[in-house]
């Protein structure tokens, strides 16, 4: 994971770090042209 996504999820108000860091865990995915869904191949 970049270290970029750590400083934008540490930014994040506690209550919201697990979904910014959900959300940019997504992302790289989507960008990847990864699935979300691990049992998609």
């Amino acid at each position: 994971v970049p270290p970029s996504v750590y400083k934008r999820v540490k930014q994040a108000p506690e209550s919201k770090q697990v979904s910014s860091l959900f959300k940019e865990l997504e992302d790289i995915l989507r960008r990847e042209g990864l699935p979300l869904n691990p049992s998609e191949k």
